[in-house]
């Protein structure tokens, strides 16, 4: 399904773009905003960088986070269902498949919107 996404002003805390790094960047993000009630997304950058990013919203403690912007445009996506931690390892083949089904925009990122513990977007930009 295509989407059109309006640009989105977040705090994250970077890390590389392995599972190591993933998992302490989420883990960092975690020990410095309470999930309930947030939207929550994991940015991978063309560069290698991943961000485990929070909507900036008011009420959010700042200080350990960078704010930064999650770019808008025309994005391809796939909806992922399922339990935790089974669903997390799905995200990567669904990311793959909709890379290869579309010319993808090179300078934006892909994009995972967790929008419930059990429900995620996974999203690639389209050129």
């Amino acid at each position: 399904m295509n989407v059109t996404r309006e640009a989105t002003p977040v705090h994250y805390i970077a890390g590389p773009d392995e599972l190591a790094g993933i998992r302490d960047a989420w883990r960092r993000l975690e020990d410095v905003v309470a999930l309930r009630g947030r939207r929550f997304f994991g940015v991978v950058w063309p560069d290698g960088v991943y961000w485990a990013a929070v909507e900036d919203k008011p009420g959010i403690d700042d200080g350990d986070l960078v704010a930064g912007v999650i770019p808008g445009g025309s994005y391809v996506r796939s909806r992922l269902r399922g339990e935790p931690p089974a669903v997390y390892d799905r995200v990567p083949i669904a990311m793959q498949a909709l890379a290869a089904a579309v010319t993808r925009d090179p300078e934006r990122p892909e994009i995972e919107h967790y929008r419930r513990r059990d429900e995620i977007d996974v999203l690639v930009p389209v050129a």
